[in-house]
């Protein structure tokens, strides 16, 4: 997949540009993960490895309930983990 888009459905998957490769620092993609009614959306990341501070202000991923980067956030995500998030 490109850098960012639209998951809807069920079930489904996205990667960063060039995975399995490294990333440019340049990128910024957002996708919008959408599921029907009474769905659970859960988030889980196989691997991050982003290189960043230990405040996570440069590179990050960051979860959003919402469409917006104003609402509510789940947190912003870099260095080397792996966790699962509803």
């Amino acid at each position: 997949m490109g850098c960012g888009g639209q998951i809807t459905g069920i079930n489904g998957s996205f990667t960063s540009p060039n995975y399995p490769g490294n990333y440019t620092e340049r990128h910024s993609c957002r996708w919008t993960i959408t599921a029907p009614a009474r769905r659970v959306i859960t988030v889980s990341f196989a691997a991050i490895d982003i290189l960043g501070s230990p405040d996570c202000n440069r590179a990050y991923v960051e979860v959003h309930n919402g469409y917006t980067d104003s609402s509510p956030s789940f947190g912003k995500y870099c260095g080397n983990v792996s966790e699962t998030y509803q």
